[in-house]
């Protein structure tokens, strides 16, 4: 940082000194509890971040960045400062313009956009929206972050785009993204991988007593190194829970993510969910992502989101909401139902049935849980008719 006395004087360094553990921003995030908490992101983490992305996209005064992401999430910060820390052109879309898909085709035409980032329930819909070749436009990399990538959306842009996909993993604990994958079309039918670790940072696979777990064995994600944030703000029982020691012999702390993976044997980490994600019905284990990912096996559903609601006289029930592809009819639930019973047991199928126009999207381009609609009380059968309002 510099500061100008006045027009005849030259400009002076501030009398400051920063250490790589001191505090560069604060970044609020309800993570999958809902309660809002501050995250203490150091120098360390970000210059880490930024010095690992100029070494590895090789970013330069050809290069053109687009910042689209609200600066309230910390994708922003990789967004701002991997262009000026590169000398790379970095384009400010208009507020709010990151859900405007015309808008951001505009934008990355008119600029000539090298990178851009795309949550990946946005990315569907700007696919859907703007699904013209894309590798006619100026783009050369596209990444994702910040909700699994699946298979079908990779190769849906993969169609319309022969540049590189990358696919990001990183709680904001962590200073934005610690793990990234390149996109490749090997046969990867339920998961995409994401990754290896950037570089100084380590993703460690551990079981219930934080003991390393063999390859190819789930897992929780543990991630340590210069990645690993403070802590929260004035929350010292919430930090002593979730910034964490690591097995007998290795070093400095560890934040536990409460996300499930393994190590596959070509040594990238596939990313298998939350660990809050799987709940118990009757006594049986639920993971909510594999019923997902069967609904998003037919043709014509677009995208498909899972949850469980707990109902007094009912007890725990799974209530599948889904978006239907351009220029299918709206199937029957009865469709989905058995589809699903072909590969998942009973006690697996969701009791309803929704269909939306569009899934709803937070401000930062994720599913937004807590807007999702509640289903009609006539509705409510898992053999009952497909739970759409244009239907009811």
């Amino acid at each position: 940082m510099e500061k100008v006395d006045d027009a005849n004087n030259p400009p002076k360094n501030l009398g400051c000194r920063l250490q790589s553990d001191d505090a560069a921003y604060i970044m609020y995030t309800s993570g999958s509890t809902g309660q809002p908490k501050g995250v203490i992101v150091t120098h360390g983490n970000v210059t880490n971040l930024i010095s690992w992305t100029s070494s590895e996209f090789g970013l330069s005064g050809n290069d053109v960045v687009l910042q689209k992401t609200p600066i309230s999430f910390d994708v922003s910060v990789w967004e701002i400062f991997s262009a000026l820390c590169t000398g790379a052109r970095l384009v400010l879309a208009k507020p709010g313009g990151h859900k405007d898909s015309q808008y951001l085709r505009q934008t990355i035409d008119e600029h000539g956009v090298t990178i851009v980032h795309f949550v990946p329930s946005m990315l569907s819909e700007f696919l859907r929206e703007e699904g013209s070749n894309l590798s006619e436009t100026s783009l050369t990399r596209v990444c994702c972050g910040g909700e699994e990538l699946t298979p079908s959306l990779a190769a849906q842009l993969r169609r319309l785009f022969s540049g590189e996909i990358f696919n990001f993993y990183g709680p904001t604990e962590t200073g934005t993204f610690v793990t990234t994958w390149r996109y490749s079309e090997n046969s990867y039918a339920r998961h995409l991988p994401i990754g290896k670790p950037i570089a100084n940072t380590y993703v460690y696979v551990l079981d219930g007593d934080r003991q390393r777990v063999n390859d190819g064995e789930v897992g929780e994600l543990y991630i340590g190194g210069s990645a690993v944030a403070r802590g929260y703000l004035n929350r010292p029982e919430l930090t002593a829970d979730r910034f964490v020691g690591g097995p007998a012999g290795e070093p400095g702390r560890l934040y536990r993510t409460g996300d499930l993976g393994r190590y596959l044997a070509d040594g990238n980490v596939e990313y298998l969910g939350r660990n809050d994600f799987q709940i118990k019905i009757r006594g049986f284990r639920v993971e909510l992502a594999e019923i997902e990912y069967n609904l998003r096996q037919l043709p014509f559903v677009r995208d498909a989101v899972v949850v469980a609601r707990n109902d007094e006289h009912t007890g725990t029930r799974l209530l599948a909401y889904y978006t239907v592809r351009d220029g299918f009819p709206w199937p029957r639930a009865e469709k989905l139902r058995n589809h699903l019973l072909l590969f998942l047991p009973d006690y697996m199928i969701p009791a309803a049935y929704m269909r939306l126009d569009v899934l709803p999207l937070s401000t930062n381009g994720k599913i937004d849980y807590s807007a999702l609609p509640e289903p009609l009380a006539r509705s409510t059968r898992a053999t009952g008719p497909t739970l759409s309002r244009r239907d009811s």
